[in-house]
């Protein structure tokens, strides 16, 4: 899940954003109400999305990826070792 900090900012954008929207659409009426009422629903919304930050899920495809090289080079080994070994 995406970390607290990363979810409050997106979810402070959001808000802003439709904040922003709401007082172009409806000049003539406050838009706080409103939005107060629509953030817990966007909040709960993204909550239930098992998000991370970008940054994260890069840093964990470069691990897999090293891993993966290390199993690799470890299988040629055994192979290689097994292949050496008499009958």
């Amino acid at each position: 899940m995406a970390t607290d900090f990363a979810l409050d900012d997106l979810i402070d954008t959001l808000r802003t954003r439709l904040s922003e929207t709401l007082s172009l659409l409806m000049p003539d009426r406050p838009v706080e109400e409103l939005t107060d009422r629509i953030e817990p629903i966007i909040q709960s919304t993204l909550e239930r999305f098992d998000l991370v930050p970008r940054q994260a899920f890069d840093h964990q495809v470069a691990v897999l990826e090293r891993l993966q090289a290390t199993l690799e080079a470890l299988e040629r080994r055994i192979s290689a070792l097994e292949a050496e070994q008499p009958s």
